[in-house]
């Protein structure tokens, strides 16, 4: 199934972004695995709305859902700066071990990502670039 939604990549927009992802998935899959793609799709399109496109709201972003037997593809090509996947590889959490007054509010959204998606891939193709979101799931 493929399921794919245009729209211009502000953060007004997220309400509409998570509607559609909900309806992607259908009764299909668990709470748990849309919680995960939405919140992790949420995180990566309000870094795309800040760095990314510098709070250009013009900017166009396609979303496009894939689902496979076991794998779920949400796939985002969308005109911007290009992407280097090492700033989404945040593996440890960027606050752990800081007190409160040392915490930074960078970072911890790469950090979210990391947890709840299995795979990420990112190509950048001259002005554009796809940036692929993967989660696996066990059907029953």
């Amino acid at each position: 199934m493929v399921q794919i939604l245009n729209v211009n990549c502000e953060s007004k927009n997220l309400s509409s972004i998570r509607q559609f992802l909900d309806t992607a998935f259908n009764d299909q899959f668990s709470q748990q695995i849309k919680k995960d793609i939405i919140l992790a799709s949420d995180e990566f399109i309000q870094n795309l709305v800040r760095y990314t496109f510098d709070l250009d709201d013009e900017k166009k972003l396609q979303i496009k859902v894939v689902i496979y037997s076991e794998l779920i593809e949400v796939k985002f090509h969308f005109n911007g700066k290009k992407f280097i996947k090492k700033y989404l590889d945040i593996k440890i959490d960027p606050s752990k071990g800081k007190t409160i007054e040392e915490k930074s509010f960078g970072g911890r959204g790469n950090y979210i990502i990391n947890k709840l998606i299995d795979k990420i891939e990112i190509l950048n193709d001259n002005d554009w670039v796809n940036c692929v979101l993967f989660k696996k799931f066990i059907t029953s």
